[in-house]
């Protein structure tokens, strides 16, 4: 038993690499594909896409929202474990990540059960009508806007739905009291008050998982308060 997470170490990272990742030849493809077009090396970690698979299996998810597409990597991995009549729509404000990720969804035979839409996250929710309509959303964007994607994305989640968003533990300096000087200090300084917010968000119930850089997840809550025994 232990009382902290394990650090991850080069061996514990290729054990998951070889035994709990969603990566295959296609995917990592996709990654090389990527890279040579220049597109940021900044997508999920392959247990990352692993974990989401499985639990988006777990809540049975159909209908699924993505704010930060880049090159499809997650969105891919996210679309493989919809049900026939499922349903992913990712927002990507860059027209070059957009088309090069319609291009790889289509390769992958998804393109009935993703799409793409170029749009800045921001304007895309702040245009939705407030009605609940997805049982997942997943953040991977712009770090200075996360709180402002909870608020607005917040009304678009059913009840027992849940938002997730990538990079809770930045970059690995959260808590780090960064100087103003750090390049990474806003952004930094952005997801420490997006954690701060959801955790205690009172329509959420929610958690820090350490997979990856960090993955911030909550459970909202039904309208009747939930009571522990």
């Amino acid at each position: 038993m232990s009382s902290r997470p394990t650090a991850v170490s080069e061996s514990i990272w290729q054990y998951l690499e070889s035994n709990w990742s969603a990566e295959d030849p296609f995917l990592q493809q996709l990654r090389e594909d990527a890279r040579k077009e220049g597109i940021p090396e900044i997508c999920i970690s392959a247990d990352q896409a692993r974990f989401l698979q499985l639990f988006l299996r777990s809540i049975r998810a159909r209908f699924v929202l993505e704010i930060g597409t880049l090159a499809g990597y997650s969105a891919i991995a996210m679309a493989r474990a919809l049900p026939p009549d499922g349903r992913l729509l990712s927002v990507e404000v860059s027209r070059k990540h957009a088309d090069f990720a319609r291009a790889r969804i289509a390769a992958a035979g998804l393109a009935d059960r993703a799409e793409v839409l170029c749009e800045s996250g921001l304007s895309f929710l702040e245009r939705m009508q407030p009605k609940p309509r997805y049982d997942f959303i997943f953040v991977d964007a712009d770090k200075q806007n996360y709180r402002r994607y909870l608020d607005l994305a917040t009304p678009l989640l059913h009840e027992g739905g849940v938002f997730c968003a990538d990079n809770a533990l930045a970059f690995g300096k959260i808590g780090a009291r960064l100087s103003p000087s750090d390049p990474d200090y806003r952004s930094v300084e952005a997801i420490e008050s997006f954690n701060s917010a959801l955790a205690g968000h009172p329509a959420y119930f929610s958690a820090l998982l350490t997979c990856g850089d960090g993955m911030a997840l909550g459970f909202k809550l039904p309208s009747v308060p939930f009571r522990e025994r």
